[in-house]
């Protein structure tokens, strides 16, 4: 078990007083030879950690497909990247594509919504780095946009 997390404030300000201890452990661990049909992570940017805990699954064929919400500002907050992110599925065999792009609408009012992509992205792959600009770029040039991605194993 991974004791990374090991205490969460219990409301808002310092996160010592009134924090709690809790036990974090990972999906290999908790669930070795389950198979699991769609494993969905929408952890607020801890995805790649999430899903470094459930690699021997991924890498032995237990999990059929993936649904993960992808945030370049909330990866980055939790020291990854989109790219780190992309780059273990696919080294867990996996391939993917994304669903439908969010990003601010009204920052003011903290509302959120659809995007287009950019008519660069639309009918073509594109590369890890590509969709990593992207995710930084849409408009109005915010890092908060974020992705889902659908994914499933290349063999």
């Amino acid at each position: 078990p991974n004791a990374s997390f090991g205490q969460v404030a219990a409301g808002r300000g310092s996160s010592v007083p009134g924090s709690v201890s809790v036990r974090v452990t990972t999906l290999d661990h908790e669930l070795p030879n389950s198979p699991v049909l769609l494993l969905k992570t929408d952890t607020q940017g801890f995805e790649l950690g999430v899903l470094q805990g459930a690699a021997s699954m991924m890498q032995r064929g237990m999990v059929r497909l993936l649904l993960i919400e992808m945030s370049h500002e909330l990866l980055n907050n939790a020291g990854a990247s989109p790219l780190q992110l992309m780059r273990h599925v696919a080294s867990a065999g996996f391939v993917c594509t994304y669903l439908r792009f969010f990003s601010a609408v009204d920052r003011k009012h903290r509302r959120y919504g659809p995007r287009p992509p950019p008519p660069s992205a639309l009918g073509r792959s594109l590369s890890f780095e590509q969709m990593d600009d992207l995710l930084q770029s849409l408009p109005p040039h915010n890092t908060s946009a974020w992705t889902d991605l659908l994914c499933w194993p290349s063999r």
